[in-house]
């Protein structure tokens, strides 16, 4: 889509405006980007040291972390969400302070859930390469041990509520009591046990026969050879059931009291010792200040322009309701001409007009306008004025008495 009329003069308009403060807006990006080459290599190169922490959601080992989702079920974002908030915990972090003591001063750390993957990375930025790695792993090593330990303390609370299990005690010496169901319910409620497929099976075949035995017994008495023959399968699928959730319970009882030592989070990979900084970034940060000093200075010529309320151009005339009738240029630049002087015998202002065709062409348009812009009889006395002293009304009034003398009318000049 094109630009309107109006569009294209106020662009021109802010274009010439630019090119006339050029210099101005030349030295101001000098002045930001000389400033700001010494101010960024002044500043000391800083490292940064990255490792990466695989934290799975809950999957392994399926006896323990099946059981913790009878407890709690949370959705990808909240579970990493969690994680990079105890790894970027208080908690941590003085504890990293107590292990590495003064080393642990003057980092600055951040972590994220890298996107689609179950890996988080973790990065600390230091004045000095080596601090930097070691900071950084320091802080993996102390949050992979406390995962394990919360999961320890988890599973050993879990323990308690498992058939066969002594009673959990409060400091207090209570005994915690489960409420609304008991040991035996809440063992058969863990998906390492409802989830089996074999437990799954014998389940579906334990309601199938007691469905036919309810139909059963409806025809039949208690000693029909039916009903025997059923009451005797039904037995031996719930012994079936009770072995295969007693092996179950049992391989997750050896994994809570930590016969297995199996975790969820490890580190993948170690920071390594940066070689080179990260940081600063000299070239962008030199560049975004020159653009910011070129930006600004543009900005300050523009709101001066804006905010100038002097008469400069034609359109500032126009602007005005006013009719514009001509230009006249300064004459003192043509006083330094050296033609000037090629006419001796004519007064000043004469020769002025002789030496100088621009001058003397402006001064004739200006004359035109004036002429035709009132009637005859009215064009016998013109008046010029003007806001304030020393703005030239008596060159340009003797100016147009000498080029209307070209016309053969006889002028008197009044200047007072």
């Amino acid at each position: 889509m094109g630009l309107d009329g109006n569009q294209s003069t106020d662009l021109a308009k802010y274009w010439f405006v630019f090119l006339a403060h050029l210099r101005i807006i030349a030295s101001a990006t000098g002045v930001f980007f000389i400033i700001s080459v010494f101010h960024f290599f002044s500043l000391p190169n800083i490292y940064t040291a990255t490792t990466t922490i695989l934290a799975e959601q809950t999957e392994t080992p399926p006896s323990r972390q099946e059981m913790l989702k009878t407890t709690t079920s949370t959705d990808v974002d909240e579970y990493y969400g969690t994680q990079l908030a105890i790894l970027r915990g208080l908690k941590i972090e003085k504890m990293v302070k107590a292990e590495l003591g003064g080393d642990s001063e003057g980092y600055a750390i951040s972590a994220s859930h890298i996107r689609d993957t179950r890996i988080l990375s973790l990065s600390v930025t230091h004045l000095k390469p080596e601090l930097a790695a070691k900071i950084a792993n320091k802080f993996a090593e102390i949050y992979v041990r406390e995962s394990k330990h919360e999961n320890a303390f988890i599973g050993q609370q879990i323990l308690q509520l498992l058939p066969g299990s002594p009673e959990a005690v409060l400091p207090g010496g209570s005994a915690v009591v489960s409420q609304g169901f008991s040991k035996q319910e809440f063992a058969s409620s863990l998906n390492s046990v409802s989830g089996d497929p074999q437990v799954t099976q014998l389940l579906n075949e334990k309601l199938g026969i007691q469905s036919k035995l309810t139909e059963l017994s409806q025809r039949y008495g208690p000693e029909h050879p039916a009903i025997k023959d059923l009451n005797q399968r039904l037995s031996t699928v719930e012994s079936d059931i009770k072995a295969r959730s007693e092996t179950i319970l049992s391989n997750v009882k050896a994994n809570l009291a930590g016969e297995a030592n199996i975790t969820n989070i490890k580190v993948l990979e170690e920071a390594p010792v940066p070689k080179n900084p990260s940081g600063p970034n000299r070239f962008r940060g030199i560049l975004s200040w020159t653009l910011i000093g070129f930006c600004a200075s543009a900005s300050l010529i523009s709101f001066f322009e804006y905010a100038n309320q002097k008469v400069r151009t034609k359109n500032d005339v126009i602007s005005l309701g006013i009719c514009f009738l001509g230009y006249i240029p300064l004459v003192t630049e043509f006083l330094k001409a050296k033609n000037y002087h090629e006419f001796p015998e004519e007064p000043d202002l004469v020769r002025v007009l002789k030496a100088n065709a621009t001058l003397a062409d402006a001064v004739a348009n200006a004359r035109t306008h004036i002429l035709f812009s009132m009637p005859y009889e009215k064009s016998r006395r013109i008046m010029l004025t003007s806001a304030i002293p020393d703005e030239g009304k008596s060159t340009v009034a003797a100016l147009l008495a000498v080029s209307l003398t070209t016309l053969g009318r006889k002028i008197l000049l009044v200047d007072g």
